[in-house]
């Protein structure tokens, strides 16, 4: 997964091999940051520069499980332990 300044995470899978993305995960700004969580594959935490952070089943990729609201930039997201995510 990579985090894009045209407001979306984009979805690869390194096994295919016409290097298109295989799936779109849309944001309101600046992605800034990305982190897989190591427990479940399919989970996955998105940073963005409007502050927002939002946790997303790439299963069903269409619509945020979860999001939070900051009220400064998100620069960095990632998972501590299992299952907690960090922003």
């Amino acid at each position: 997964a990579t985090g894009h300044s045209d407001h979306v995470v984009r979805l690869w899978d390194a096994r295919s091999r016409g290097g298109a993305p295989t799936g779109i995960l849309p944001h309101k700004g600046w992605v800034s940051s990305v982190a897989w969580c190591g427990a479940r594959e399919h989970l996955l935490i998105s940073g963005c520069f409007d502050g927002g952070v939002r946790l997303w089943d790439t299963r069903s990729p269409k619509v945020a499980l979860h999001e939070l609201q900051r009220h400064e930039r998100t620069l960095c997201v990632g998972w501590d332990g299992v299952d907690q995510v960090l922003s």
